[in-house]
């Protein structure tokens, strides 16, 4: 039920004060106070409004002193949301609680004698009745799914060379059959893992930042310019992979061909040199996912850019690693789908 007490006051300080919340063990109201430049009053008001809603819970801290005792909050874990996992035939669901936390798995196993539809259906019964038995599916805020390649949001489905039998399926309307009363949120799994990310750039909504996404058997990215997504038609732009690199050859099955971190470096900086040259972005987000080791390909591509390229120091972007803590798609997803239950339990 919408909580009155908030509905005069900005949804951005909510959701900063309760993202506050969320990491931290225990924390008192001064602290997040602190944290968010907030009034202790705004913070005091948004914590209890929070509390009776069942989002946040406070309790008395830990007596360590002769003294009154601090009320410190801490987020009710038990809501959860689930993150179905289709980048590749063997599907995942992950359960995750509002702290971003991964809290359990259920893995699949795909039948090549049965139909991709059946295997996935198969599947999200096998997985909702796992969840159902051990979490209550009244308890999940959320869907979210990860898809190879590029999501098409016109035409609810998703382009993926690897796995073709998802090219025609209605991605969106299949999981909201199964899922009629939670929020379902769709998202490829670069645009998402982007999202989870661009956030740790500093002043990120004021720049221009390109998401790389780079495996061994897929390729992609997401363009944000002053933290919006720069989508192009159905947000499939940014389809890395599927730049010619060669005359018969896309910058995917090019990559898929290196053998060590140097060879990869080589072929990449010829590629960001010429994003450089072209777009000129303020940052660079890499997330590797190389069969051999990845430790120094940024700062190899740097040094490459400089020394081969003739590129000076000050027009190289800043190059950043992706958060490799939990499946960066997955945070995204989970990040989306929080934000968007948190605003209507509020509102």
């Amino acid at each position: 039920m919408p909580n009155n007490s908030l509905s005069n006051l900005r949804f951005e300080n909510i959701k900063t004060i309760f993202n506050c919340i969320a990491p931290a063990k225990n924390i008192s109201r001064a602290e997040i106070s602190e944290k968010t430049n907030l009034s202790l009053v705004t913070v005091g008001k948004v914590v209890d409004a929070l509390a009776s809603l069942g989002i946040v819970k406070q309790t008395k801290a830990p007596r360590s002193a002769v003294g009154r005792r601090a009320a410190v909050v801490n987020v009710n874990k038990t809501p959860f949301l689930l993150i179905f996992d289709l980048t590749a035939y063997n599907f995942r669901c992950t359960v995750l609680d509002l702290t971003l936390t991964r809290v359990d798995d259920f893995d699949g196993r795909y039948d090549t004698l049965t139909s991709y539809p059946d295997n996935l259906s198969l599947f999200i019964n096998r997985a909702k009745g796992y969840v159902y038995k051990k979490y209550g599916m009244e308890n999940c805020i959320g869907i979210g799914v990860s898809l190879p390649g590029v999501y098409d949001t016109i035409n609810d489905c998703a382009r993926s060379p690897h796995i073709p039998e998802i090219v025609v399926l209605p991605v969106r309307a299949f999981f909201e059959k199964h899922f009629p009363d939670n929020i379902v949120y769709v998202e490829s799994n670069s645009i998402a893992a982007a999202r989870s990310n661009i956030t740790n750039v500093s002043e990120y909504d004021r720049k221009d930042i390109m998401y790389w996404y780079i495996g061994d058997r897929n390729v992609s990215g997401a363009h944000f310019i002053s933290g919006e997504l720069a989508g192009g038609r159905g947000n499939t732009a940014c389809d890395f992979g599927r730049m010619i690199f060669d005359i018969d050859l896309t910058l995917e099955e090019r990559i898929a061909l290196c053998k060590n971190e140097q060879d990869c470096a080589e072929l990449l900086s010829g590629v960001l040199y010429n994003m450089i040259r072209v777009i000129s972005p303020d940052s660079f987000i890499m997330e590797y996912d190389m069969q051999f080791p990845t430790d120094r390909l940024t700062e190899t591509i740097v040094s490459i850019l400089i020394q081969k390229y003739k590129l000076p120091k000050e027009h190289i972007p800043d190059f950043n690693a992706a958060n490799k803590k939990l499946r960066n798609s997955y945070l995204g997803l989970a990040n989306f789908i929080r934000d968007k239950w948190l605003k209507q339990v509020i509102y």
